[in-house]
């Protein structure tokens, strides 16, 4: 039910979208927050402050219900998206978050 009137409401999607360039250290894209010093001295890293936060989403006492219910759903994506992209990277191991 709260999906539902928060997209009645017009509620934005995204929590924030974010695009660096590792090998230019650029700041490509910055949809819904601040990304500053973005350095590459031992891996990439950068700071960031979103303008808003993600739905917190509570596993406890029932995390498969609630696993069920998300799947069931389109919450995550219509409501509570964070997107990161980094590209430019040196060929190596991948790391998913």
């Amino acid at each position: 039910m709260a999906e539902a009137l928060l997209k009645a409401w017009n509620a934005p999607a995204v929590v924030s979208d974010v695009e660096i360039d590792a090998a230019s250290m650029a700041v490509r894209k910055a949809i819904n927050t601040s990304i500053t010093a973005v350095s590459n001295d031992s891996g990439i890293a950068w700071t960031q402050v979103d303008n808003s936060l993600p739905m917190p989403i509570e596993t406890f006492p029932s995390p498969e219900l609630l696993r069920l219910a998300l799947r069931s759903s389109d919450f995550m994506e219509a409501l509570n998206r964070e997107t990161l992209v980094v590209t430019g990277l040196a060929p190596g191991r991948a790391y998913a978050l």
